[in-house]
């Protein structure tokens, strides 16, 4: 096949090129320039970009360039954020002969950042949406130019989001949008889409995940609360910030409580770049808030002083336990004496504030368990797999119970929720809680396995916001593929050695466990057994040749093989007494050797 080729340009998508080669081609129709190579716009051909080069004739490093992927330099490329139902355009851009920006694929942006028109993607006269299949380089389907689409002047809040992604990761803007001038963050699009749900309601009308918009008018909707925090930075956000600690439990006296779910989001955001909301949140706390903020920016308003006694019951600790980790300096209280020999703690409310939050930040095995939906055994390998990091007890605050951080664990399984890969039709699927030694004997392929969903290189297929980690679904096949690259073929039980070369079961068992056959042991159909992988039972015959197996083929018998050894003064091993007699003898191959 001999395709007219070019090179992309900088800052051009990836199916706006594809675009761009088919009206190079003759080809009036995207769908019918990819029917053309054989390819499908989506993931397969992103995962297979060596492939498509070939076919379209160019180096596949341009494609690398301009191709989305999930942890791109670029928020413009940045796959999650992909649109996947359409291709919008700006009609001005298009009559002045530019190529498809890849801003205009991110599913976050609305309007051109150039000439600040709003994206069009449905054609005025035959009402099609131009998507991955649909439409031209220049025209639509129906012939109609995509420069006469009609021409509607954006909003300033979504000329500003095009130029944050636009430029996010590539150069400085041209004026201040919100906090940002330079150095806009390559995350930017994940914090604008955080501020973005900030306010936004499920389907169910109850807080939780929130679905990326799919259409023009979805986005236009769904960013409007951005342009306004961004329009009126840094005064819209603080006046959000003071509506959520008037609504939030009033019955919490420490601001990270009040805020909830929210500020942790916030917080987890790392960089210069996002430190001034984490700072406006300190200033609106310390102006309106009168009750406890953990962190370096606490109000220094003093509050009320308590006795250890009062302290410890709010708590629910022992008195004694805190009096210890005051004397010790490992909580701020003061400690005075009487006259007649009496110690007086006094603890205040900020630090009994800050000791509560620390203590309820940190739950039990058990708890975390529960929360996670997994049995105790399960619960074991994940800790020590490294799925779930624990706090030993030296490392431990003498106050806290507990050892696993639950808003880590939180953030842990909503990351996993929040990257759910597509599920192969009529696939089948293995749930997270039946991902343990029962599944397979090998450890090592199941931590690996554990670690790998951990990380997001095998992602969940199903898993509704309110499913707990044990019921996200994974791909069976994808699963079972991961294990078996890694373990290779499953051990073998010492039975089916036995029953494999025609050794006495107990035999292999007796070597099992003199340690000349190389094993493990574990539970099968509820019994005891010894697994043997094949690599060790090769490495066993090499070493050995078993004296029954060489009386067999020589016609003879196991007693006169051994009573013909003898002479020359060669010896058995691994031997195992039978009443007056013995079995299971061994011979060492390098006994055998001059």
């Amino acid at each position: 096949m001999n395709l007219r080729s070019t090179t992309p340009e900088d800052g051009e998508s990836l199916l706006g090129f594809l675009r761009r080669l088919a009206a190079m081609n003759a080809y009036a129709h995207l769908g019918d320039f990819l029917s053309l190579v054989e390819v499908r716009y989506g993931r397969p051909m992103l995962d297979d970009l060596p492939s498509l080069a070939e076919k379209l004739g160019v180096d596949v490093g341009f494609l690398e360039r301009i191709a989305p992927h999930a942890n791109p330099d670029f928020a413009t490329l940045d796959w999650r954020f992909q649109r996947s139902k359409l291709d919008p355009f700006c009609p001005a851009c298009i009559q002045d002969g530019r190529v498809w920006k890849q801003s205009w694929r991110h599913c976050l942006v609305s309007a051109c950042p150039e000439h600040g028109l709003v994206l069009q993607s449905r054609c005025p006269r035959c009402g099609v949406t131009l998507s991955s299949t649909k439409g031209g380089f220049r025209t639509c389907e129906c012939g109609y130019q995509l420069q006469d689409f009609q021409r509607v002047e954006a909003t300033a809040g979504e000329v500003h989001i095009a130029r944050l992604i636009e430029a996010a990761g590539r150069e400085n803007l041209e004026e201040n949008i919100g906090p940002w001038k330079a150095d806009v963050p390559g995350e930017i699009s994940r914090f604008l889409f955080f501020l973005a749900t900030s306010d936004h309601s499920t389907r169910s009308d109850k807080p939780g995940k929130v679905a990326l918009p799919i259409t023009l008018e979805a986005t236009r909707d769904f960013m409007v609360p951005v342009h306004d925090l961004l329009a009126d930075w840094p005064c819209a956000f603080d006046r959000n910030v003071e509506k959520r600690l008037n609504s939030g439990p009033q019955e919490f006296n420490s601001a990270p409580a009040r805020l909830g779910k929210w500020y942790q989001r916030l917080m987890s955001f790392r960089g210069a770049a996002f430190d001034p909301f984490q700072e406006q949140v300190g200033k609106t706390v310390g102006r309106v808030f009168d009750g406890s903020y953990a962190g370096v920016l606490t109000p220094d308003e003093a509050r009320e002083w308590i006795p250890a006694a009062k302290a410890a019951k709010l708590l629910r600790v022992r008195a004694e336990r805190l009096v210890s980790a005051v004397s010790a300096g490992e909580v701020k209280g003061r400690l005075q004496h009487s006259g007649h020999g009496h110690r007086h703690t006094t603890i205040s409310m900020d630090e009994v504030d800050r000791l509560r939050d620390l203590r309820a930040r940190f739950v039990s095995s058990k708890d975390a368990g529960e929360f996670l939906g997994v049995a105790k055994k399960q619960f074991s390998l994940l800790i020590e797999c490294g799925f779930i990091q624990t706090t030993s007890e030296d490392a431990k605050h003498p106050l806290v119970d507990g050892s696993v951080d639950l808003p880590a664990l939180i953030a842990l399984v909503d990351g996993i929720r929040n990257e759910i890969g597509p599920a192969p039709p009529n696939g089948r699927q293995v749930r997270f809680r039946d991902l343990n030694l029962r599944r397979t004997t090998d450890r090592k392929a199941l931590f690996l396995l554990l670690r790998q969903i951990r990380d997001g290189q095998i992602r969940p297929v199903a898993a509704l916001k309110d499913d707990l980690l044990a019921d996200f679904a994974f791909c069976g096949e994808e699963v079972d593929r991961f294990i078996k690259g890694v373990s290779g073929p499953a051990p073998l039980t010492a039975r089916g050695v036995a029953e494999l070369t025609g050794w006495k079961h107990e035999c292999v068992t007796h070597w099992c466990k003199e340690g000349l056959l190389k094993s493990s042991q574990g539970r099968r159909g509820g019994a005891d057994t010894y697994f043997i992988r094949h690599q060790d039972l090769v490495e066993f015959q090499k070493r050995f040749v078993v004296v029954s197996d060489v009386a067999k083929r020589s016609g003879s018998t196991s007693k006169h093989i051994m009573a013909y050894i003898s002479q020359d003064g060669m010896v058995t091993v691994g031997s195992k007494k039978a009443g007056t007699t013995s079995r299971c003898h061994l011979l060492d191959i390098d006994m055998l050797l001059p």
